[in-house]
């Protein structure tokens, strides 16, 4: 609970407001920012991700030992569950280190590139693939917040007909390039914010 408390207070000291400020994105309604390195959309080489206006705020999240216990969760259950996977993911991040000299959001606590903080206390995402990521690649999900996970949130994965309870502290792994997923919407009267790790696809 204290990553979403500490979330929370960090958006509404922002402004955050439910909604996106410039209306809805590719994912949902909310405030989403992203931190890390990802590549892609016209870059040839991997860049750093840091949106000024949320810097100090995203910072001071990945710096949270709430957030980092989430982001080594996200690690080592990618490790168990896909090892050789984790194992690709783990080359491509020491060599775009090495080479680079990158910041790194969670040093020794992840493998992945980038995170994104979903802001707003209403939570939840329309119908998407994230199909900048690896096809064979996996992403970390864990979702947080008070509600009520049978009524609010639950997670949606199209192909394979499935409607998943998805309550406070849940963490999953899709391949979120080849699934589309989604979650339904949030109850007036819960609140829900989630957390994710990737890897863009053109890193590898």
């Amino acid at each position: 609970m204290n990553a979403h408390d500490d979330m929370n207070a960090l958006g509404k000291n922002a402004g955050l407001g439910i909604s996106a400020a410039n209306g809805n994105h590719a994912r949902g309604s909310f405030p989403a920012y992203n931190l890390g390195t990802t590549m892609g959309m016209g870059n040839s080489t991997p860049v750093s991700l840091n949106p000024k206006d949320m810097h100090s705020i995203l910072n001071t999240l990945v710096g949270s030992e709430a957030v980092k216990r989430m982001a080594r969760y996200q690690d080592r259950a990618f490790n168990l569950w896909a090892p050789r996977v984790y194992q690709e993911y783990k080359h491509v991040r020491n060599t775009v280190y090495n080479r680079l000299h990158l910041p790194e959001n969670f040093p020794c606590d992840s493998i992945f590139s980038a995170a994104t903080f979903n802001f707003g206390g209403k939570v939840w995402t329309f119908k998407h693939r994230d199909f900048l990521n690896w096809a064979f690649g996996w992403c970390a999900i864990t979702a947080l917040g008070r509600f009520d996970h049978t009524r609010s949130g639950q997670l949606i994965l199209w192909e394979l007909k499935l409607v998943i309870d998805f309550p406070h502290a849940s963490t999953i792994l899709i391949p979120s390039a080849v699934i589309t997923h989604s979650n339904t919407p949030i109850h007036p009267n819960d609140f829900r914010t989630s957390f994710t790790q990737y890897t863009a696809g053109p890193i590898f």
